[in-house]
């Protein structure tokens, strides 16, 4: 029996749930797009050139270089458009948290889908039973469900 089912919880069904848990995930891909613009920007700050014994087969292209340059540089604009958007995601949740009524649904929200803290670390950090923690959760996935509703 699911633990779900157990506890009477039915705060799984709640879209905003899954919303909140996609907080870790645009947080990592935001990382990894910003070590990729950071390897496109090294690319096209390097300056380096390699003398070669072998002339180069074929047509001449003498903007090559600056066709490959302006190639990279459209690539890092367009990296920096999913960064931008990836970051108004994560502050559209965070807006999201803040409409909570209730401090420790804020709190709690926060150390669990920001931070990423477990149930146990969550009910120590905030001086709570167990089930205090669940009943302030399931309180503050029902608020937030309500603030996305009106947003």
């Amino acid at each position: 029996m699911p633990l779900n089912a157990r506890m009477g919880r039915t705060d799984d069904t709640l879209p905003v749930k899954h919303y909140l848990m996609e907080y870790s995930v645009l947080q990592q891909r935001r990382e990894a797009l910003l070590t990729e613009l950071k390897r496109f920007h090294d690319a096209t700050m390097r300056a380096t050139g390699q003398l070669s014994p072998v002339r180069p087969s074929g047509k001449p292209n003498p903007g090559g270089r600056e066709d490959a340059m302006l190639n990279v540089v459209d690539a890092e604009e367009r990296l920096r458009q999913v960064i931008e958007h990836t970051g108004e995601a994560l502050a559209a949740r965070l807006a999201l948290i803040e409409r909570l009524p209730d401090e420790r649904q804020k709190t709690l929200v926060t150390l669990r889908y920001i931070n990423g803290l477990s149930w146990e670390k969550i009910s120590y950090t905030m001086h709570y039973e167990r089930t205090q923690v669940f009943e302030i959760h399931s309180h503050a996935l029902c608020e937030a469900q309500n603030v996305m509703k009106e947003m």
